[in-house]
């Protein structure tokens, strides 16, 4: 049995189909997870890692010769990881297309579909919040009522410390939605309490 089988879209009819195939574009989950996005992706992958590892093949004439050795081991990583990413990526289920479709199947077509027509995007970032979902075109799909938490998480960054509006699910996971760009901790806090106003936590 073929393994990205397991990724493919539920089968509907009718209105039913076009209300699944518009939250399918609008999270982008096909393009990504189906077994044709992720043979998009594998193929742009060995492209991308190939011709990175040919950029410094041309370039490797103007390295010193004592940096000979490390810059043919970073080339031929490069090539390693396109081709790696060409022949594993998409051979295992994506839990986010798997949670996508088990939020589907249980909660129905119509609500998820419902909600994301009233769901507010929060500029700047991939996220918009429904009444009942948090939308992501990255993530996929989370239920409202599985968010524990809304708060500001702190990253390391290049000109030192980064805030982001985060949540937290049930399950622990934490999940940044979006950096918080005021230069001060009362502009940072004004646009955290903005999208914290957003969920029902």
């Amino acid at each position: 049995m073929n393994k990205e089988r397991t990724f493919e879209a539920p089968v509907y009819q009718g209105h039913e189909k076009e209300m699944y195939n518009e939250i399918d574009n609008f999270l982008g989950m096909s393009a990504k997870y189906s077994p044709a996005g992720a043979r998009k992706i594998r193929i742009c992958g060995l492209l991308g890692g190939l011709a990175a590892a040919l950029v410094l093949y041309v370039g490797s004439d103007k390295v010193r010769a004592d940096d000979k050795f490390g810059f043919t081991v970073t080339m031929l990583l490069l090539a390693a990881c396109g081709l790696s990413f060409f022949f594993f990526y998409g051979r295992k289920p994506f839990p986010m297309m798997e949670e996508f479709k088990k939020i589907v199947a249980e909660d129905g077509v119509q609500r998820i579909y419902t909600d994301m027509k009233i769901s507010r995007h929060i500029k700047g970032s991939g996220f918009s919040v429904g009444d009942e979902y948090v939308f992501n075109n990255s993530l996929g799909l989370f239920r409202m009522r599985d968010v524990k938490n809304v708060y500001i998480a702190e990253y390391p960054g290049r000109g030192g410390k980064e805030y982001h509006a985060a949540f937290e699910m049930s399950d622990g996971r934490k999940i940044p939605m979006k950096r918080l760009m005021g230069l001060r901790d009362e502009k940072r806090i004004q646009e955290f309490m903005g999208i914290k106003s957003m969920f029902r936590v």
